[in-house]
């Protein structure tokens, strides 16, 4: 019959409400949030600050000392990069040494007439780290640090001796 409304619609089912955490999973949360704190020395109690265990201390001494003698193997510090960069300048780095990474300085990588400069603004700036599809082995220049393991891996062909 035309004179007769809709009905309304059902109401839709309601979900129960979630329960609280049960109390261990609480517990084991505080607890995790104490060790987080205690790791970056903030007390729980108050919110100040507490001196850094002798543990923090030697981790940060350790990290600080292993920036500074990665610094030093490329020959330049963190600041004298970033003023360089800064000024829009390359870094200037000294010469590569072949006394302390001999394996670098012979056929493939033929470090001894690396020039980072050369590298960066000629090669890489105008066709790409590897423009005709072979890698330049002259980037591991770069990262003398690697010596031994890329040795074994592309010149002694060595990949379990590689790591």
């Amino acid at each position: 019959l035309p004179w007769r409304c809709a009905l309304p619609p059902k109401p839709l089912p309601t979900l129960p409400p979630h329960p609280p955490p049960p109390a261990a999973a609480m517990a084991l949360s505080r607890m995790a949030a104490k060790v987080a704190c205690c790791a970056l020395g903030v007390s729980l109690c108050g919110g100040s600050a507490v001196p850094f265990s002798d543990d923090s201390s030697a981790l940060v001494q350790s990290a600080l000392s292993a920036h500074q003698s990665a610094g030093a193997r490329t020959g330049l510090s963190r600041t004298q990069v970033v003023q360089s960069l800064a000024s829009r300048q390359i870094p200037v780095l000294p010469p590569f040494d072949c006394d302390a990474h001999e394996k670098l300085c012979q056929a493939p990588f033929n470090c001894q007439t690396f020039s980072a400069p050369q590298l960066m603004a000629q090669t890489i700036a105008q066709r790409g780290l590897a423009a005709n599809g072979e890698a330049n082995l002259k980037t591991w220049c770069l990262a003398p640090g690697y010596e031994d393991y890329i040795h074994a891996c592309i010149v002694e062909k060595d990949l379990v001796k590689a790591g």
